[in-house]
């Protein structure tokens, strides 16, 4: 009687901690995780354009091409008037800027959103997975408030 062998190939890849993450976790505190420390606030979409960028890896790391140049891309670039700050915003006024890649979020003028941002190393907020229209993000909010209730009272 033979055995079988069955044998493992493990694949372990390096992750950058800004990758992009389009499927997030599912529940506030997974995310939370993942998350903390980048800039977060509710805020109305106030003005949008257009702008010219390029296409941004994790961390806000240029994507380059195989002659190592930069990627040209346009991307959203949307101000908000900031109304509830969680992390990392202290205007009123915050502009958040597409990555160029599928991952984006698309805004609309005139809705309010919860903002869930990564600040890349050229100095702007990126958006991030999970950020949602007010209307449904009820499950994150009442998470994020609970945190800032928690930490007011220490």
């Amino acid at each position: 009687m033979k055995t079988a062998r069955i044998r493992y190939l493990m694949l372990f890849v390096a992750v950058p901690a800004f990758a992009y993450v389009c499927h997030p976790p599912s529940s506030p505190s997974a995310w939370y995780a993942i998350h903390q420390g980048q800039p977060t606030f509710v805020g109305i979409a106030i003005s949008m354009e257009t702008v010219s960028d390029v296409v941004r890896q994790g961390g806000g790391k240029p994507l380059l091409d195989a002659s190592g140049r930069a990627q040209p891309v346009t991307v959203q670039k949307v101000t908000f008037r900031a109304e509830e700050s969680f992390e990392g915003i202290k205007t009123q006024h915050v502009d958040v800027y597409g990555s160029g890649t599928s991952c984006d979020y698309h805004f609309s003028v005139g809705t309010r959103y919860l903002v869930y941002g990564w600040l890349g190393e050229d100095g702007k907020i990126r958006t991030a997975a999970r950020t949602a229209p007010l209307s449904e993000a009820n499950k994150d909010l009442k998470f994020l408030r609970s945190l800032k209730t928690r930490a007011r009272a220490r």
